[in-house]
């Protein structure tokens, strides 16, 4: 849906997912969809720490993920990538 252009209906289907789920793929997904339509850097980084919270490993792929090249020397998800890290044991 986002890719034909159904951003908000792609949301809407994300948060549906996310509140059923139990790991945090949605709230990832979702998160990626507002970075790349030019969505609220603070909303983005709200779903990407409800993505950790469920699913630490997530933590390895918004390193990678360009999407979110300009969010990740923000002080709170820095913050929240940690704990998600030290949670895995890693850091």
């Amino acid at each position: 849906l986002g890719a034909t252009g159904n951003v908000d209906q792609a949301l809407e289907r994300y948060a549906e997912l996310a509140a059923t789920s139990n790991d945090g793929e949605a709230e990832f997904l979702a998160a990626r969809l507002r970075s790349t339509t030019g969505g609220p850097a603070d909303e983005v980084i709200d779903l990407l720490s409800r993505s950790l919270e469920k699913t630490p490993t997530l933590a390895f792929e918004i390193e990678e993920d360009d999407a979110f090249a300009s969010l990740r020397r923000d002080p709170k998800l820095r913050a929240r990538m940690r704990a998600a890290k030290a949670r895995l044991g890693e850091e």
